[in-house]
């Protein structure tokens, strides 16, 4: 059976549960630990009394830019650790999926000679390979690491690409094979479609232009090869993610075995 992990909540759309995920050697992914997700600025309170009382989330870890968090600040529970992790700069400001994001995305498209497609491969490129994220992954294995209960989340604004490649990355330490990462990467395509229909349909009442619209499809969706790009630098690279774990100094081979041993079971 396919693994989905959705949380069902009233207005947080795209929050899922990483646990039952298999691994290459048939080891679980422990339920009510991992948790990815969208913003929380939206969150109703209900939602987060589950998020607590149901999964045990204690620490809450932000990867959206700092402009971001001003303008939509987390609500974040009593009780609850909050860090910020900022995985992209302001250069990227406008891949949030509000008319905002669309109009910026509009205007950056307006120059044909950029293939959206490309743009959106070379982000997630830097999102893991890029000298100024990985001091900051560093960071998001040591609270994975010192995680002895309960859950963490993490989230970006739409749960898509900060806290899909976030997901990617811990899946990848854990062992998860490369097609159930995609898998669970293209889920958010399928628990956001509504969303991503209303911001195709903001872009086209702006523009017809076929070349601008297909940059608001990369901007709401998702492709394999955004992902899939990634395992291939890796293995070509490094020989694999635990090579690339151990090489940039983000996570031992001790830590590896930690995390491994923390958030599996048979």
């Amino acid at each position: 059976m396919e693994h989905t992990g959705r949380i069902q909540l009233r207005n947080l759309i795209n929050t899922r549960d990483l646990g039952g995920m298999k691994t290459a050697d048939g080891k679980t992914v422990k339920k009510h630990c991992l948790i990815r997700s969208g913003a929380l600025f939206d969150a109703a309170p209900e939602d987060l009394q589950t998020l607590v009382r149901d999964y045990g989330m204690h620490t809450v870890v932000d990867l959206r830019m700092p402009a971001e968090i001003t303008g939509a600040p987390d609500p974040v529970p009593d009780g609850c650790r909050y860090e910020a992790l900022s995985l992209l700069d302001e250069s990227f400001f406008g891949i949030a999926r509000d008319e905002y994001s669309v109009l910026t995305w509009l205007g950056i498209f307006s120059d044909k000679s950029l293939d959206p497609d490309d743009v959106f491969c070379e982000m997630y490129r830097k999102l893991v390979f890029d000298e100024r994220v990985k001091p900051l992954y560093r960071r998001f294995f040591e609270i994975l690491l010192q995680n002895e209960s309960g859950a963490v989340l993490w989230h970006c604004s739409a749960g898509k690409d900060r806290a899909g490649v976030a997901a990617m990355l811990t899946l990848a330490a854990l062992g998860v094979d490369e097609k159930t990462i995609v898998a669970d990467y293209m889920q958010t395509a399928v628990y956001t479609a509504s969303e991503i229909e209303q911001a195709r349909a903001f872009a086209r009442a702006q523009t017809s232009d076929a070349h601008i619209l297909k940059a608001v499809d990369a901007l709401m969706g998702t492709k394999p090869r955004n992902v899939e790009q990634l395992f291939r630098i890796a293995e070509e690279r490094y020989g694999g993610w635990d090579a690339f774990f151990t090489e940039e100094n983000i996570l031992s081979s001790e830590a590896l075995s930690s995390l491994r041993e923390r958030y599996l079971e048979i």
